[in-house]
């Protein structure tokens, strides 16, 4: 399959109803567990936010996290991070797949369409930052060369998933003021 052949058919299928209406369940449900739950549980032994819900974490700072967790928190995080290897799929099936469908009806001429990239653009570097993380877990108390990409893989994770949000909504404004001005409102 050619390249743009792949780039046609992944957004087809994720934006299939489907398809959609079962990575969103997922999410939420994953999203339930890792932000009511898991995350509190290891901002609650650990004294801080996991560097997976952070900006940016130095080096430096991934030591002195893992440091303050303790052995407790440390298995908190283990936790934290197994749910996170099914999550960031979740997120970029959804993410894709309604960025996918809304930008073909905002967009017929197909201008938008490239905007499924985006989230999972988003999850690639959520998986980079994981496999730093797993590293930081596994190498504690020593310093490991994964530390330095898990900051720069949490920020672009963040600056993606961010801005895949913001074309999400974007997307949803311009087809709602689409609806309301064109009056389909009234023929129903």
């Amino acid at each position: 399959m050619r390249a743009r052949e792949v780039a046609r058919a992944v957004p087809a299928a994720l934006s299939r109803p489907w398809v959609l209406a079962a990575s969103g369940a997922c999410t939420l449900l994953l999203g339930l567990l890792v932000f009511l739950v898991l995350i509190p549980g290891v901002q609650a032994t650990c004294g801080a936010a996991p560097p997976d819900v952070r900006l940016y974490t130095s080096p430096r700072e991934v030591g002195a996290f893992l440091s303050a967790c303790g052995m407790d928190g440390r298995q908190a995080e283990r936790a934290l991070q197994l749910a996170d290897l099914v999550y960031p799929a979740a997120m970029a099936s959804f993410m894709a797949g309604a960025l996918a469908a809304l930008s073909t009806r905002a967009a017929p001429s197909g201008r938008w369409t490239w905007l499924w990239v985006v989230p999972v653009l988003s999850s690639v570097a959520d998986y980079i930052e994981n496999v730093a993380m797993w590293g930081a877990l596994f190498r504690f108390p020593e310093a490991g060369p994964l530390d330095a990409v898990l900051g720069v893989a949490s920020a672009a994770k963040q600056i993606l998933g961010w801005a895949g949000g913001i074309a999400l909504i974007a997307l949803i404004v311009v087809l709602l003021v689409r609806y309301f001005r064109g009056g389909a409102h009234r023929r129903v």
